[in-house]
């Protein structure tokens, strides 16, 4: 399914696109599920499904999978990627908690820097989002699109010069 919204995307049929992409990530979601249900702790279906509930934009969905999936081994992509799922959902404090434990986990990451930004930026402090953006370009590398992301936002919250 998922093939076949690449095709239809790549024709330009983007409503096709969506249609198949939304129902190759329901079946898979169903297979998830089913994993689940036969081995509760399995951590590569945990991790499908919190995957899939993030690419669906179903974050609230991933705040539970990955909870489960961190209580049975606490990695750094576990953690970052329910960071996420609080980011998105508003969940300040909690995303603000998981991004710097992901930065206990892997001390030399830059990626949590930027979702530490965005939860400072999204609370109003400037400044600190200006910090964390910082560092993150200060760690990533350079020949990513996010790290141009960043950049354009760190610069659009510098002071202009007049």
């Amino acid at each position: 399914m998922l093939f076949r919204s690449d095709l239809a995307f790549r024709r330009g049929d983007t409503n096709a696109a969506n249609q198949y992409f939304h129902q190759g990530n329901a079946k898979a979601l169903q297979l998830a599920d089913e994993q689940l249900r036969l081995t509760p702790d399995n951590l590569p279906a945990l991790q499908d499904k919190g995957l899939l509930c993030l690419r669906a934009g179903e974050f609230s969905n991933a705040i539970p999978v990955f909870t489960r999936f961190l209580s049975l081994t606490n990695t750094y992509d576990g953690r970052i990627r329910r960071a996420l799922a609080y980011l998105q959902t508003s969940q300040w404090d909690a995303a603000k908690a998981d991004y710097e434990e992901t930065l206990r986990l892997v001390p030399d990451a830059y990626q949590p820097y930027y979702g530490l930004a965005e939860v400072a930026l999204r609370r109003g402090q400037t400044n600190v989002a200006i910090q964390h953006y910082n560092q993150y370009l200060s760690k990533a590398p350079t020949n990513q699109a996010e790290f141009h992301t960043v950049a354009a936002r760190l610069k659009s919250l510098q002071p202009k010069a007049h």
